[in-house]
């Protein structure tokens, strides 16, 4: 028997050389409770905690066979020992084994098997990864350079039961030292830096008849002032009265749930009399709803609005919110000195300081070169159209366009606030909208955001790694929508047809299959010309992008000057405080970038890139740079673009080399983005002009053959099953069907039409027919994909013509 502490740290260690040697150090705080060691065995130990929680939990110290030959019957006696055990789990330790490529470097590729290993295991149990933050890898083999390999061996997993346990629980990994393992901290209950909770309305709320009462009084009380203070002394008194209501009437449905049950209960078992009966229908309803409302609630914080079914599905909700939760959640931080920090308020400082630096105007100047881009190119009508002031019916739509449950701003009114009372707060939200449009000035307080900190990647170290995106009033929202969907039609003519990005009558795949195109005749071409390829992605372009590029840009473009205004309004109004964690940091002004959560940045950073796009064909028709042409009558390709990511294209010439670097370097100049932070440049062939010499001292470095581009892969070579299919086994990823994938990700590249007859298939499939027929017991079958690949072709730019065995001409 073991004593430990309830609130506890496991660091876990383990030597693979001597199997099962462990060791543990829990770092104590008050209340104790014990661990009864059961089921010891030579890969692993089992530790049960049968007190201070509603059911026992196991811990289990895990060292996994590192040869293959002994891998099933581990998992096969490992998963027999986990389904003797009812309660929540954790297992934490040497699984000697990884899940996927992404957790290995180096060495052999990753191959993953159907029937065995870890990933099996927790797909079967329906486990959960616990995460981690530090370094990716928990192993190295500590050989140099290319034989070194590095994986993910150490983890921890649990099951659902264990992770709603315990939705706090961390995992760090920590430095190895005089080993090739680095330790695992286990911390299941982490110290939060507490500050108030932020408000937002609740879903729930709208099934109590008394929510309607409370808005309608609160939203009633007068004020006075401007049409946009009245609405915003309007919003401040419905949440204060939303506020108290919850506290007072409504309550704590977890807490009502636990009474009633407990009340129906004591029913259940008492003398079946009259009065006994009816009172327990009557409490049967009432818990009826209260679980209905708990599903909401669970289903608002967890986002997962996609999933439509009659049964209460509040566990998933509650799974989905921890996991989401934890994901997002920031514990430990790199520091710009190369320290590791776990303090809140010292990971907020250091955010702060970071959006501080990167909203900062670079004071760019524009000569008459740039204006010389942009005849002016919208009809004066055209023009003043964009300038009316919406009526209640333009105002109405633009509200209900809104996603109802999508996070709310600082003023934690979601969309679905407007929905529901739109009758009772519609006249204030219509006599604010239109006095900005008729006033032309925003009030700064609507125009506050929210910035949200999203990981890049699974594990992120660094302030650099998470994306800003900003929560914003449901009130400019409105504003905003507006805006964009006048400006959307125009941009069809605006627009050059190398960005395809947010654009009317383009498909968003269109440049990608161009891009995979371009690429297939450079990998193939045997003539004596040489190519270069430069791909490049715009470091934080959202936030960097300079206001003045913008209304610069559409002054040139003939928009009006009040149409100008009102843009300049809502980009340069904008203030921000950071979310760490569910509480609030800082306050910033910035003066450059927009804002990525804003119905209307899209649209203007297409207009923005569109200098860039106008540059690079201007410099082609000077004859500076010469484009690659793929076929007989297609056009010369200099570059695409799609948003903040740019392809460029050119004969490998230094002349080429040195009038990319000149564009990029005056775009910079105008538009504050930084296009050389990660440069991938690929030659096609070896050169004999110099250019591979000049390439690396302009952009970086020099690369081989691009892997993938927008998230699709290049593929110089005949694709294997086991890229087209993982685990060699034909499954269907709950996350694919979550996403509602569409079909032009499927159609972005076209596959041989050998597909069929690969040799390394595992499963033949003799008749393609029979696959594509009717399923049975489903409503939906099976498209052939050839005929579905033409059918999507059909939509791609005409301006390409399209011979046999390729998309287009060449």
């Amino acid at each position: 028997m073991v004593t430990f502490q309830e609130n506890y740290q496991v660091i876990y260690g383990a030597d693979h050389l001597k199997a099962c040697r462990f060791w543990s150090n829990l770092i104590y705080g008050s209340g104790y409770f014990q661990m009864r060691i059961k089921l010891p065995g030579n890969k692993y130990t089992h530790g049960v905690f049968p007190t201070f929680y509603p059911s026992p939990w196991m811990l289990s110290l895990v060292y996994g066979p590192p040869y293959q030959e002994n891998k099933r019957e581990f998992w096969e006696d490992f998963r027999k020992h986990l389904d003797s055990f009812a309660g929540p789990w954790i297992g934490i330790g040497d699984f000697n084994c990884i899940v996927t490529g992404d957790e290995k470097q180096g060495g052999r590729p990753f191959q993953a098997t159907s029937s065995t290993g870890l990933g099996y295991i927790i797909d079967l149990l329906g486990l959960v990864d616990l995460g981690f933050s530090g370094n990716k890898h928990t192993w190295t083999n500590k050989r140099i350079g290319a034989a070194n390999i590095r994986e993910r061996l150490d983890r921890a997993i649990s099951n659902i039961d264990w992770r709603l346990l315990f939705p706090k629980a961390s995992v760090l990994h920590l430095p190895a030292v005089s080993s090739d393992h680095n330790p695992l901290l286990l911390n299941t209950s982490r110290e939060q830096y507490r500050k108030p909770k932020l408000f937002k309305f609740e879903e729930m709320w709208i099934r109590d008849p008394s929510c309607s009462s409370v808005v309608k009084m609160a939203w009633q009380e007068p004020h006075f002032g401007s049409p946009m203070f009245i609405l915003k002394c309007k919003i401040q008194s419905t949440r204060k009265a939303l506020r108290r209501w919850n506290r007072n009437t409504f309550g704590h449905v977890q807490s009502q749930i636990n009474q009633l049950s407990e009340d129906l209960n004591s029913l259940q078992q008492a003398a079946p009399t009259i009065g006994n009966l009816a009172l327990a229908s009557t409490i049967e309803e009432k818990l009826q709803e209260l679980l209905q409302r708990e599903e909401l609630l669970w289903r608002q914080k967890s986002r997962n609005t996609w999933l439509t079914c009659t049964d209460l599905n509040t566990k998933f909700y509650h799974l989905s919110t921890v996991i989401q939760r934890k994901q997002n959640a920031i514990e430990f931080l790199k520091l710009p000195n190369n320290s590791w920090s776990s303090d809140i308020p010292t990971i907020a400082a250091s955010f702060i300081a970071h959006f501080s630096n990167l909203f900062s105007t670079t004071q760019p100047t524009y000569q008459n070169d740039f204006h010389s881009l942009f005849p002016s190119t919208i009809p004066h009508n055209e023009a003043l159209s964009l300038c009316t002031i919406p009526d209640d019916l333009e105002i109405q739509r633009a509200v209900f366009a809104i996603g109802a449950l999508r996070s709310p701003g600082p003023d934690g009114l979601p969309a679905i606030f407007y929905h529901k009372f739109w009758k009772v707060i519609g006249g204030d939200t219509i006599s604010a909208v239109r006095s900005f449009f008729g006033g032309k000035y925003l009030l700064k307080s609507h125009n506050h955001s929210h910035i949200a900190l999203i990981p890049k990647g699974d594990r992120t170290a660094t302030v650099h790694n998470y994306r800003p995106i900003s929560l914003c009033n449901v009130f400019y929202k409105i504003i905003s929508k507006i805006l964009a969907s006048r400006l959307k039609p125009l941009l069809s003519n605006l627009i050059s047809p190398f960005q395809s990005a947010f654009v009317s009558n383009k498909n968003i795949s269109e440049n990608t299959v161009i891009a995979h195109e371009v690429m297939h005749f450079l990998n193939h071409h045997r003539g004596k010309d040489h190519f270069v390829a430069i791909k490049i992605d715009m470091e934080k372009a959202f936030d960097r992008l300079e206001w003045p590029i913008l209304l610069e840009t559409m002054k040139n473009l003939g928009f009006h000057d009040t149409w100008i205004h009102w843009i300049s309004q809502c980009i340069s109004t904008v203030s921000y405080s950071v979310v760490i964690n569910g509480k609030l940091y800082g306050f910033l002004k910035p003066s450059c970038g927009i804002r990525q959560g804003d119905p209307l940045s899209p649209f203007l950073f297409l207009l923005a890139t569109e200098a860039l796009s106008r540059l690079l064909s201007k410099e082609e028709a000077s004859g500076n740079i010469h484009g690659i042409k793929i076929g007989r009558g297609c056009p010369a390709f200099t570059h695409l673009l799609f948003a903040d990511d740019l392809f460029l294209f050119a004969k490998a010439t230094d002349q080429n080399l040195q009038s990319f670097f000149d564009i990029l370097h005056k775009y910079q100049s105008w538009s504050g983005q930084k296009a050389f932070a990660k440069p991938k440049i690929s030659f096609i062939k070896v050169l004999v002009l110099g250019s591979e010499v000049v390439a690396p001292s302009i952009f970086g470095k020099t690369l081989g053959f691009p892997t993938h581009h927008l998230s699709l892969p290049f593929s110089p070579l005949p694709l294997q099953l086991l890229q087209l299919i993982p685990n060699g086994s034909m499954s269907c990823s709950s996350q694919v069907l979550e996403s509602g994938t569409s079909p032009s990700f499927i159609a972005s590249f076209t596959p041989p039409q050998s597909i069929k007859s690969l040799p390394s298939f595992p499963i033949i499939i003799h008749i393609w027919t029979h696959l594509c027929g009717p399923l049975r017991g489903m409503e939906f079958s099976l498209h052939p994909l050839p005929t579905f690949l033409i059918r999507y072709i059909v939509f791609l730019p005409p301006f390409f013509p399209l011979r046999s065995g390729n998309t287009f001409g060449g």
